[in-house]
């Protein structure tokens, strides 16, 4: 239990920190070129032009994915930073100093392929507690998605969803063993395609897989749950509990089993996932084992009603 408790004291400080660690490329300004004049990056990385001689404005060319202008660099030392995210998307990002325009351009090149170590918030400590909880709330739309995103995908199958979550809770269990690479290969630009995931009359933004894993209906990529007119239909009966889809709505130890066997990936989720919902919290998990158990064995309150 110790250890436990150690383990999510270390998650809450390290959750803290969320700022992204990355590389800096420096580009001399010069009088009559940049020097590199090309760089190539990583999502999250920084490029800073540093004025030498000279005095000029960088800008982006019209053709490149993200805009921007520079103050005048017109005293050596002076510098202008540029941070590239993930959102920002892979280039190339070409540039130009005014105003020698058209004479003294430079270009921005992303890598195609990057390695992820498991720092998903960025602290500088891959594969803690604190990673994969970032990751789950990044999944469940509580955050955004980090800039370094590429660093979530475990698998390196270039999605991110609940199978990079899968390899935290293996690396948790057996440890470094179970990687035969590590860092993992993968591109820097995965798949976040994410949307409105219906789970009966509740509704949450999730990545289609981890939609498709709950057994609800996915309404499409970019799509937002509503306010109002809620377009997911409910097929909780009473009060939740009836996990194992029981014709009679009996809640019984049959649902207890079949709620442990789909947590643990032994079995396809329940013909109506907000049953499951027994604490009525939003998600579900070991808490809504906890409950459940208690309403069996332990003399435990009454089952929420359907949301």
């Amino acid at each position: 239990m110790g250890r436990i408790l150690s383990l999510l004291a270390c998650a809450l400080v390290l959750l803290a920190g969320s700022g992204a660690l990355a590389t800096v490329h420096t580009i001399e300004v010069t009088q009559g070129a940049f020097n590199p004049a090309t760089v190539t990056i990583a999502p999250g990385d920084t490029v800073q032009w540093v004025s030498v001689s000279g005095s000029y404005q960088v800008v982006s060319l019209p053709e490149s994915p993200k805009q921007w202008a520079s103050p005048v660099l017109d005293e050596p030392g002076e510098t202008f930073d540029l941070q590239f995210t993930f959102y920002d998307g892979p280039g190339p990002f070409p540039f130009e100093a005014q105003p020698e325009e058209g004479s003294m351009t430079g270009e921005i090149l992303t890598y195609d392929e990057c390695s992820a170590s498991a720092d998903i918030n960025g602290d500088g400590i891959p594969l803690t507690v604190a990673d994969m909880v970032y990751l789950v709330r990044v999944l469940n739309g509580e955050y955004a998605w980090p800039d370094n995103l590429y660093e979530a995908d475990l698998n390196g199958d270039c999605i991110i969803d609940g199978g990079d979550v899968y390899i935290y809770n293996l690396y948790f269990e057996h440890g470094l063993s179970i990687f035969p690479i590590f860092p993992v290969p993968t591109c820097c630009y995965p798949d976040t395609v994410v949307g409105a995931c219906c789970l009966g009359d509740s509704c949450s933004v999730r990545a289609p897989v981890n939609c498709d894993a709950l057994g609800g209906e996915y309404l499409g990529d970019g799509t937002n749950c509503p306010t109002d007119n809620n377009p997911c239909e409910g097929c909780c009966v009473g009060t939740t509990g009836n996990i194992d889809g029981d014709p009679d709505d009996k809640v019984n130890v049959a649902d207890l089993s079949r709620f442990v066997c789909w947590m643990w990936g032994m079995c396809d989720p329940p013909p109506c996932p907000e049953e499951a919902d027994i604490n009525a919290d939003g998600g579900f998990d070991i808490t809504d084992i906890t409950y459940l158990v208690a309403y069996l064995f332990g003399g435990g309150g009454s089952l929420p009603p359907c949301p």
